[in-house]
């Protein structure tokens, strides 16, 4: 996709130990091939803490219906 705008809220990050859980909303407008279009998601990340450097493990975000 050919992401034109990105917007991020309602993001919530949880710590526990070494481990982060951060979740949050994604709206975005797009522009593929010439065509507008919107994406809206919710979206979940999985990180662990690896030596003072947070690494992602794991992303899935699913679609919202508007």
């Amino acid at each position: 996709s050919d992401f034109v705008t990105i917007a991020l809220k309602d993001q919530v990050i949880s710590v526990s130990g070494s481990t982060a859980i951060v979740r949050h909303k994604l709206d975005a407008t797009t522009a593929d091939n010439g065509k507008p279009g919107e994406a809206h998601l919710s979206i979940l990340l999985i990180f662990q803490n690896d030596h003072k450097q947070w690494k992602l493990l794991a992303r899935q975000a699913v679609k919202l219906v508007q």
